[in-house]
C-alpha cells in the first residue's frame, strides 16, 4: 500500500511540475515513478527472474525513454520516433502474452463478438475512422493505423491470457486505460486540446502501467498452481 502511494505522489508531483515547468522539467519524476515500480518487481521477482519478467522490464525501458525524442528533436520528428518506441514497447508486451501461453481461439462466437470485438476492435476502430482519420494527412494516417493495428492484436491477445482470475483482471484494467489513453492523446494531438489533457493521459497511462505491473506480478499464482499439481501427481506416482 506504501508503494502505491508512492508511485501515485510521484505522479501528483510530476503534473505539478509539468504545467509549472514544462515537459522536460517533470521528466525525471516519471522516470524515479517507473524505476520504482521496476526496483518494487525485482525485489520480488529476483529469485525466480525468468524470461517474461526480461521482457517486462524491456518494455517499460522503451516506455521510460519514449518522451525523450520531443525534448531533443522537436514536435514533428520527435513525435515520430516517440511513436515507435512506444510500439517497440507494444511488441514486447505481444511477446509477453505469447510467451505466456495466449492463443487467439474464437470457438465461443458469441462471447467472442460481445466480449473482445466489440471493446478491443469495433471501438477502438470506429474512433479512428469517425475523428481521427478525417482530420490527418496521408503520412500521419499510415503511422496511426500501424499503431492502431498493433494495439488491436495486443488487445485481443491479452482477452486469451491463461492466466489467474486476479492476474486476468489487472491486465483488462490495464488495457482499457490504455485504449483510454491512446484515443484521449489522439485527440488531443489531432482534434482540438481540452482542459488537463496531458493530466488526462498521464493518469490514464500510469494506471495501464501500473495494473499491467500487477497483472504479470501476480501471473506467478498461475505458475504456483501448476508447480503444485505437477508435484502431486508426482507424489501420487510415487
Amino acid at each position: 500500500m506504501l508503494k502505491t502511494g508512492l508511485v501515485f505522489f510521484l505522479l501528483v508531483i510530476e503534473l505539478l511540475v509539468y504545467y509549472s515547468y514544462g515537459g522536460l522539467a517533470s521528466y525525471p519524476l516519471r522516470l524515479l515513478m517507473y524505476c520504482s515500480i521496476l526496483y518494487w518487481y525485482y525485489a520480488k521477482k529476483r529469485d525466480i527472474f525468468n524470461f517474461t519478467d526480461k521482457l517486462f522490464f524491456g518494455s517499460s525501458v522503451f516506455s521510460i525513454i519514449s518522451p525523450l525524442p520531443v525534448y531533443f528533436l522537436g514536435i514533428a520528428a520527435g513525435k515520430t520516433f516517440e511513436l515507435a518506441l512506444i510500439m517497440m514497447g507494444y511488441f514486447f508486451i505481444i511477446r509477453i502474452y505469447q510467451v505466456e501461453g495466449s492463443k487467439i481461439i474464437l470457438s465461443d462466437k458469441h462471447n467472442t463478438f460481445i466480449n473482445i470485438f466489440i471493446p478491443y476492435i469495433i471501438m477502438p476502430c470506429g474512433f479512428f475512422i469517425a475523428v481521427i482519420l478525417p482530420l490527418t494527412s496521408i503520412a500521419t494516417t499510415i503511422l496511426t493505423g500501424i499503431y492502431l493495428l498493433l494495439l488491436l492484436y495486443m488487445l485481443v491477445l491479452s482477452a486469451f491470457l491463461p492466466f489467474p482470475e486476479r492476474s486476468k483482471l489487472y491486465i483488462s484494467l490495464a488495457m482499457f486505460f490504455l485504449v483510454l489513453a491512446s484515443g484521449a492523446n489522439a485527440y488531443r494531438m489531432y482534434v482540438s486540446h481540452f482542459p488537463f489533457d496531458y493530466g488526462a493521459v498521464r493518469i490514464a497511462t500510469t494506471l495501464f502501467r501500473f495494473f499491467f505491473f500487477l497483472g504479470i506480478f501476480y501471473r506467478a499464482d498461475q505458475q504456483i498452481g501448476r508447480s503444485f499439481l505437477a508435484q502431486k501427481r508426482l507424489a501420487q506416482k510415487r
